[in-house]
């Protein structure tokens, strides 16, 4: 009885390699977690964005208030009454011709976030400019 030698040159192998598959898992791997970080990046700078855009809806609208002389212009600092997570700081400085220079900064508390800074020339009260 005759064996009969296996060329290995002229078989082909069909399938993939063990290292062929750790490779695979470890690119799909690195790929999975750049995409983790820059989506947790994302939400971050979109935290971000919707502080910021509250604090300037709260600094404009005491800025507007103190134009309206809702608030006065006397420079102090306070919580927002409907959220008392926001904080607020008015400062002013009158000018000898009738105007004053009002000055809001607006953050949360603790220092999270972003800190929102408005300013604008005011007439004082009671006086024309």
């Amino acid at each position: 009885m005759k064996r009969r030698r296996s060329n290995p040159q002229s078989q082909t192998r069909t399938g993939i390699t063990l290292l062929e598959v750790v490779i695979a898992l470890a690119i799909l791997g690195a790929g999975v977690l750049s995409l983790r970080t820059a989506s947790s990046i994302g939400q971050r700078a979109t935290m971000i964005a919707i502080q910021q855009r509250e604090g300037i809806r709260r600094a404009r609208m005491v800025l507007d208030e103190t134009v309206a002389g809702i608030r006065n212009l006397n420079s102090h600092s306070a919580a927002f009454q409907d959220d008392p997570n926001w904080i607020y700081q008015l400062s002013a400085e009158t000018e000898d011709h009738g105007l004053a220079h009002v000055t809001v900064s607006v953050r949360r508390k603790h220092n999270q976030g972003p800190v929102v800074v408005l300013d604008r020339w005011v007439a004082q009260h009671g006086e024309s400019p």
